[in-house]
């Protein structure tokens, strides 16, 4: 299993690297093809990304975290540079600035400063989608996840504000309203400190948190079309969400709507890589130290600072 992993981990980012080598090539292919600049660029971005967590992975491998983190952090300073370049001179802009320019090329990886987690994490989650395959029942629509509160770390609630800052004005005004409603009710029961938001700051609240709120739909969620409105932003919790994953004890957990009566050991074969977590643990300290805040909150609260 360990040696058909490194296989497919090195081809992917032999496929990361060739991305860099022949894109002059494949834009000429793309402009006889009339492909939009844009979606080729998002293309190439997308397999670039992907080749940088494979090869990061691959050194984790041999035990070699800091050249692996190094590597990561490096190769993405160069994407990020890619980005500029290319988007700059699609459009004839010379001076956007980079943040600005990887949230409209690729959302789902960047959003806002640039963070080295988001793209290891989702690599390790379009790997485990893959392994998955139809036991994973996520669809745009199913968004039983997003009904009852769960704790985020300020990094994830930093993230988000920086996503509502960007996103078109009525988006931005729907998702306000219905965090600062969601605060009003959230706020006189909250197992925590009802002005900052932060969780958990008795040590009798953690057990209070299991029975409340459950009902309580998350404000960034459209009501209307039951998706994420700014899903490219979307907490670690819930990318996560989903597929075989071990929670803090140990224990494989998957949703309810996932993997019905599939085997055990079809469960274990699809268990999400988590080596990302340590990297994780970074940004969220990185986050509390700017913030001031220090542990978990939710996200009605992190909308509404």
């Amino acid at each position: 299993m360990i040696v058909r992993q490194r296989h497919h981990e090195l081809a992917v980012f032999a496929v990361g690297v060739a991305a860099v080598i022949f894109f002059p090539v494949a834009e000429k292919v793309g402009r006889r093809c009339r492909i939009p600049t844009k979606v080729l660029h998002q293309e190439y971005v997308y397999a670039m990304l992907y080749g940088v967590a494979c090869g990061r992975r691959m050194l984790q491998l041999q035990r070699r975290q800091k050249e692996a983190d190094i590597f990561a952090k490096g190769l993405l300073v160069v994407i990020h540079g890619f980005h500029y370049l290319t988007t700059s001179c699609a459009s004839g802009v010379a001076a956007r600035r980079t943040d600005s320019i990887s949230a409209d090329i690729f959302p789902s990886t960047y959003t806002g400063s640039m963070s080295a987690l988001l793209p290891i994490l989702d690599a390790a989650l379009a790997d485990t989608n893959a392994r998955s395959g139809t036991w994973l029942a996520c669809k745009p629509g199913c968004h039983q996840c997003c009904v009852g509160v769960f704790p985020i770390s300020q990094r994830d609630g930093q993230t988000l504000r920086e996503a509502l800052a960007k996103a078109d004005a009525a988006t931005s005004e729907r998702i306000r309203g219905r965090a600062v409603s969601a605060r009003g009710r959230l706020v006189k029961d909250l197992p925590g400190d009802p002005v900052s938001g932060l969780l958990f700051t008795e040590p009798w609240q953690e057990e209070a948190f299991e029975d409340f709120a459950n009902d309580e739909p998350c404000p960034v969620l459209d009501p209307a079309t039951g998706t994420c409105e700014l899903y490219a932003a979307r907490p670690v919790p819930c990318r996560t969400f989903g597929p075989p994953v071990r929670d803090e004890d140990g224990h494989l957990t998957v949703c309810e709507l996932c993997f019905i009566d599939a085997p055990a050991e079809e469960v274990v074969r699809c268990e999400m890589d988590q080596d990302w977590r340590a990297l994780e643990s970074e940004e969220i300290a990185v986050a509390e130290a700017q913030s001031g805040l220090h542990g978990p909150t939710l996200i009605a609260f992190a909308l509404t600072q």
